[in-house]
């Protein structure tokens, strides 16, 4: 088999099956402007290199994802390697971890891997979460670290609504509270 015959048909494949793979990525996630490279195509299993997607509703763009690498397997679910999310809105906050998981069917983002949250008042530090995005819903059972302005706050899990900027922390709080100097 001739393997520069197959290096122009690849990238075709991968063209002419978007409605396959989109659709599994489900109404959360469409492909937004930049260029793809396929890196690698087994059966149904497949490698994106540098891609963004977004959510968007009514026209707005609500949250964009970027990620280094995309892979997705026969399970349904989507890894996305050096991950980063945006949120805009009211309460918007920027997300980072190592690696994520995205799963269509429950809507739920993984991300692992020194994961960290920053909002207009906050910074959360954990080693892992769950982004649940159809109820704006950040939770961790993993030790979490938050620091704002004059204060650190720690415990052992966290639930946070994006929508509200509620937030919760789990067993084993500890507070420390800097007032800030009065001029």
């Amino acid at each position: 088999m001739n393997l520069n015959r197959l290096a122009w048909k690849l990238p075709l494949f991968f063209i002419a099956t978007i409605p396959l793979w989109q659709a599994g990525l489900g109404r959360f996630l469409r492909l937004g402007p930049g260029p793809l490279t396929v890196v690698r195509q087994q059966g149904s299993s497949f490698e994106i290199a540098g891609l963004t997607f977004a959510q968007s509703q009514d026209g707005k763009a609500e949250v964009t994802v970027r990620a280094r690498g995309l892979s997705g397997g026969q399970d349904g679910d989507y890894t996305l390697n050096e991950a980063q999310a945006d949120r805009l809105g009211p309460h918007p906050l920027h997300l980072s971890g190592g690696q994520a998981v995205y799963d269509p069917r429950t809507g739920i983002l993984t991300v692992t891997d020194a994961v960290t949250i920053d909002t207009q008042d906050l910074k959360i530090n954990t080693e892992a979460l769950r982004y649940l995005l159809r109820f704006d819903t950040i939770k961790s059972a993993a030790p979490v670290a938050i620091t704002g302005q004059g204060m650190r706050l720690t415990g052992t899990s966290f639930r946070y609504n994006t929508q509200t900027g509620y937030l919760r922390v789990g067993a084993r709080v500890k507070f420390l509270y800097t007032p800030l100097p009065t001029t």
